[in-house]
């Protein structure tokens, strides 16, 4: 396995691991007492799997996320065709639905919600060190940075993976790794098995993580394009294997925030869920917690943000959609965008707003990412 397929893996895991994938799975834990295994099992399943069969529909797909979404134009032809319509009209019009699907689910879960989501969650983190920062001025070096991350388009993944990567990796597992330590000796609350693992599914799906998979996977092919060249075998190869060891870092953290959340249930019982995280590292790595957490949520969201960001801007360039002005000019307008509906809208009204859109949308992705995988298959099998 090369050292390329790995960082892509970690790239992967970095992509996905944002304030949300942290605040789920300690809520979890700690609703679920002494099963909180089977609260783990039901969230894998809808965290890690389903996101996964994104990746690997993109992945079959050579990292179109167009073709992904090429599909709504072919149910509309054959509905059409059922219905006695012509076939040309309606593909046009089926063509320009999947785009517009596209375009609205990469600009809703990127520059217009989940990156602005990202720097209102990293301020949040940052006033827990109690320094004194005006929120626009955070937001404004929150997004210069993300600005200096994404100026040039082709060290993205590199970025990511070699430098953002091991950082938020690495602290993460601090966490990890001393709140276990310094875990209080409690009695898990005994609580029903079915229930837990119905709340572990349904914490899971609230991710909808398959949403932006569409869209890094993308950018991980992308990035084994410019190393493997049109090479399907060994795209195919290094998609998949990238995609295995990242749903297994996913996997790995995801058991320890569920079993940190449960163990730490009789401390963080009182407290929102954005706060059981704080709670967790005051009680583990006291007077230092604040600094570490911080730059743990930061990096956290600045990783996530950086690789929306760049799915965001490859999306415009594959649909043609302002190509006569520069990849700078639109990187600056979209973080603009971003920077001002953090400031003006706030992390409550920005869930409000992307969750019952997305609800509505993504059990549609599910089943638009298995159709893509069942074709592509048995494509695979009859060249055989």
């Amino acid at each position: 396995m090369t050292r390329n397929i790995v960082f892509a893996g970690f790239a992967i895991f970095a992509m996905f691991f944002g304030s949300g994938n942290i605040v789920f799975p300690l809520s979890l834990g700690r609703t679920s007492g002494d099963v909180w295994a089977y609260a783990m099992v039901g969230f894998f399943s809808t965290a890690v799997i389903v996101p996964f069969l994104g990746l690997i529909a993109i992945v079959l797909l050579k990292g179109s996320s167009a073709r992904f979404f090429e599909i709504v134009g072919t149910g509309l032809v054959y509905l059409g065709h059922k219905c006695g319509l012509p076939k040309k009209p309606v593909a046009f019009v089926g063509a320009k639905i999947g785009a517009l699907m596209q375009l609205f689910i990469i600009a809703l879960i990127g520059p217009f919600c989940i990156i602005p989501r990202c720097i209102t969650v990293s301020y949040g983190a940052f006033k827990f060190t109690h320094l004194a920062l005006e929120e626009y001025i955070f937001a404004g070096l929150f997004c210069l940075s993300l600005w200096a991350l994404t100026l040039r388009r082709e060290q993205v993944i590199p970025i990511i993976s070699k430098f953002l990567t091991p950082i938020k990796f690495s602290l993460i597992w601090l966490l990890i790794g001393l709140g276990i330590y310094y875990a209080p000796i409690t009695q898990l609350d005994a609580c029903n098995a079915a229930e837990t693992f119905q709340l572990g599914v349904l914490s899971g799906y609230n991710t909808m993580d398959l949403s932006a998979a569409i869209f890094f996977a993308a950018a991980i092919m992308g990035f084994f394009k410019s190393v493997d060249g049109n090479n399907t075998k060994a795209l195919l190869k290094d998609g998949f294997y990238a995609s295995i060891i990242g749903a297994s870092l996913l996997t790995a953290v995801y058991i320890c925030f569920v079993y940190l959340g449960a163990i730490y249930a009789p401390l963080t019982c009182h407290v929102p869920n954005v706060e059981i995280l704080p709670t967790i590292a005051q009680h583990a790595l006291g007077p230092s917690a604040s600094i570490i957490f911080c730059i743990t949520i930061v990096f956290s969201c600045l990783t996530t943000s950086v690789a929306l960001t760049t799915c965001w801007m490859d999306t415009l360039k594959e649909l043609n959609i302002f190509n006569e002005i520069s990849y700078q000019t639109k990187l600056l307008i979209s973080l603009v965008i971003s920077y001002t509906i953090s400031i003006y809208l706030g992390f409550d009204k920005i869930l409000n707003l992307m969750g019952p859109v997305l609800e509505v949308l993504y059990p549609a992705l599910i089943l638009i990412a298995i159709i893509h995988i069942l074709r592509e298959v048995s494509a695979m099998k009859i060249k055989r």
